[in-house]
């Protein structure tokens, strides 16, 4: 129960911060949908009549599932760098809580909102486009959230390096359009491809929502797996470099 109230807890601060910076968080939101726009319309116009609509309806769809895969990569790394910033990051460290579980509650309600925010933004898009998609909301947010999981254990990585080093903007920006990549890789048939994170669910995502294909229980069970593997793995990153930085005394230092 606890913890469920620290997740609504968090949530609730995300909303005052956004009432708060609303100017910032409205010109990002412009920002983001303006270069969607331009890359659907440039794609749209330089095809001409030659361009498949399922390749437009998956830029629609893997561009909503970038923006939740970035987001939910940079969140524990970027709550790191925020807290050493305003110096309250040792404070953290004193909750009775723990600091992964406070970290895991965080990154947990900044997905809630992120993926609320992009179906939103999907909304718009098809609005806008006039390409109306068949999509079953419960089914893609349960398969976005156990997707995510292993761009979280690859957040906590990144989060474990930020305690030591602090600011780590250009490698998470390297990874964050790095996902770009996995998404575009082929990954079915199973193949070398099919084991890096991500990439499976978002495949399978865009497969059922472009293209109404159907898939069997055990992909959906390979998807959780490959999600939890990269979250332990994501665990034991953090955990070495949160034990690295108490023994340097460096969570106070910016």
């Amino acid at each position: 129960m606890t913890y469920v109230i620290l997740i609504i807890n968090e949530l609730k601060k995300m909303v005052k911060e956004i009432r708060r910076y609303y100017f910032e968080f409205i010109t990002g939101t412009i920002v983001m949908f303006g270069i969607f726009l331009a890359l659907f319309f440039g794609l749209k116009n330089f095809g001409g009549n030659n361009i498949a609509s399922d390749s437009l309806d998956s830029l629609i769809v893997g561009y909503i599932l970038w923006g939740i895969a970035m987001t939910s990569f940079q969140s524990v790394a970027s709550m790191i760098w925020d807290e050493s910033q305003k110096g309250t990051l040792e404070k953290l460290y004193l909750s009775q809580i723990g600091i992964e579980k406070i970290l895991l509650a965080k990154v947990f309600a900044n997905i809630l909102f992120n993926i609320f925010f992009n179906i939103v933004i999907l909304f718009l898009a098809m609005l806008i486009t006039g390409r109306w998609l068949n999509i079953d909301f419960v089914y893609f947010i349960w398969m976005v959230l156990i997707s995510v999981i292993s761009l979280i254990g690859l957040g906590l990585a990144g989060g474990g390096i930020a305690i030591i080093h602090k600011k780590v903007t250009s490698l998470l920006s390297v990874f964050s359009f790095g996902i770009i990549g996995l998404m575009a890789l082929q990954v079915y048939p199973i193949n070398i491809f099919s084991f890096l994170p991500y990439a499976p669910g978002a495949k399978t995502l865009i497969g059922v929502i472009v293209y109404d294909q159907t898939y069997p229980l055990w992909r959906y069970g390979f998807i959780l797996l490959n999600s939890l593997v990269y979250l332990v793995i994501g665990l034991y990153v953090f955990r070495m470099y949160d034990k690295k930085a108490r023994r340097l005394n460096k969570l106070g230092v910016y």
